[in-house]
């Protein structure tokens, strides 16, 4: 089988970034926050054309990304959360596997992406599970959830963590995570201005850059 650490790409897995929140305590839209020479967004979409050709935005503003030359598709639902933007996703893939990431983890790892595309399991979700708890806008979901999706909204239960924690799913544990020599900054979000500039001094960290990986 092949590795996918090293595989460059996997045709199997359409990438979505979610690109709708409200930023309410970022006070400015975080996706187009600067970071290093470009925008936090930026970041994201570099390391999912890694890893699919099909890549594109769920945002109901396409406008704020007009120079983003990627599709970008709105919610079916509007103003329902990342659970709608899943749903979304899930009707527009071209793959039935869809790894849905958000626009604010600009340390995002190129090599777990790889890792958590080629993982092949019978379980419609594949999570990674840090210390803190799940990362669900870190995670591939398979098209074969879309009526649980669609019953959750229908439903108004929005959680997207509460609907991950009740599904079967393949966990990716700190432990495996930590194994891979990967830091497992990559999955934090840059919630609020004092998140970003933590997460810059993380990448300008020469020594944590030269020991795991931060691509």
């Amino acid at each position: 089988m092949e590795n996918p650490l090293k595989s460059p790409h996997s045709p199997r897995v359409s990438v979505a970034i979610l690109a709708g929140g409200r930023s309410s305590r970022f006070k400015s839209n975080k996706a187009l926050a600067p970071w290093m020479g470009g925008c936090v967004i930026d970041a994201v979409i570099s390391a999912a054309l890694d890893i699919s050709e099909d890549t594109f935005l769920v945002t109901n503003d396409a406008a704020a990304y007009a120079r983003i030359e990627l599709d970008k598709i709105p919610d079916l639902r509007p103003g329902l959360g990342p659970l709608a933007g899943l749903e979304a996703a899930l009707d527009h893939s071209k793959y039935d596997r869809v790894f849905l990431l958000a626009c604010d983890m600009p340390l995002v790892s190129r090599r777990l992406l790889r890792y958590m595309a080629g993982l092949f399991s019978w379980a419609p979700c594949i999570v990674p599970q840090p210390k803190g708890g799940l990362e669900p806008l870190h995670a591939i979901y398979h098209r074969s959830l879309q009526p649980l999706v669609k019953r959750a909204l229908d439903r108004k239960r929005l959680s997207v963590t509460s609907f991950v924690e009740n599904l079967p799913a393949r966990r990716i544990r700190i432990e495996e995570i930590s194994m891979l020599r990967i830091d497992v900054h990559c999955l934090r979000s840059a919630n609020t201005p004092s998140d970003l500039k933590r997460l810059q001094a993380i990448c300008q960290d020469r020594t944590i850059a030269h020991t795991v990986d931060l691509d």
